[in-house]
């Protein structure tokens, strides 16, 4: 079992980009470290944030400036329901022993799983929305103590 920490920094907006020639901008690449962690962009509406994507990386500020100037995930982005679009991001520290890589895939897969299973609708990496099942069982209430009747999946 691994041991995970993370800490999640205040929530960044994504300002319009056409003076830079890009769909959007963050106002300040500095306060973004260039270190490990997870990362999402989100869309805010009234006291609601739903992630839009979730992501990993060794240097969060080199790969958010990719994603900046990556049309096609900017475009997905844009095209979501109405809301200010955020960036949202949590360092990782590691332990020793603990291979960054490995601790990366299960936080990132684990936020992915989580936005899944509570309804919410991701762009994955080929930018195509990740599929969700709802599966709901019936039978003996025994059951219920492991699992819910209604549970929510991504899958293919």
């Amino acid at each position: 079992m691994l041991n995970i920490h993370a800490t999640w920094a205040n929530p960044i907006e994504l300002l319009p980009g056409s003076e830079k020639n890009l769909i959007y901008r963050i106002g300040d690449l500095g306060r973004v470290p260039e270190t490990a962690g997870v990362y999402v962009f989100a869309r805010r509406y009234g006291s609601h944030v739903v992630p839009l994507y979730i992501g990993e990386t060794l240097n969060l500020r080199k790969r958010l400036e990719e994603h900046l100037n990556n049309v096609s995930i900017m475009k997905g982005i844009e095209n979501a329901p109405a809301g200010k679009r955020l960036y949202l991001f949590a360092r990782v520290q590691t332990k020793r022993g603990q291979n960054i890589d490995r601790v990366l895939n299960v936080l990132q897969r684990a936020l992915i799983e989580h936005a899944l299973s509570v309804g919410h609708d991701l762009l994955n990496l080929q930018l195509t929305k990740t599929k969700l099942h709802k599966i709901e069982f019936q039978g003996n209430r025994t059951s219920e103590k492991l699992f819910t009747r209604t549970m929510l999946v991504g899958g293919p």
